[in-house]
């Protein structure tokens, strides 16, 4: 069961940007985020527990989460 995710939203240049942000289940230790460009999901990764994703990056809206 995947806990609920922690919501960023920011505005690039007229674009809502949304990043989700959670922790995969069952001791996996997998940080996971997904970005939505205006409504619509353009790109999920995972990482390590200290590191970041890199999404969005054909999108015209590379985000970087750390």
């Amino acid at each position: 069961m995947m806990t609920s995710p922690a919501t960023y939203t920011l505005r690039d240049r007229g674009t809502d940007l949304r990043v989700e942000t959670w922790v995969e289940p069952d001791g996996k230790s997998r940080n996971r985020a997904r970005l939505r460009v205006d409504g619509i999901e353009v790109d999920e990764g995972a990482g390590d527990e200290i590191g970041h994703v890199d999404l969005g990056a054909d999108s015209g809206h590379p985000t970087r989460v750390v």
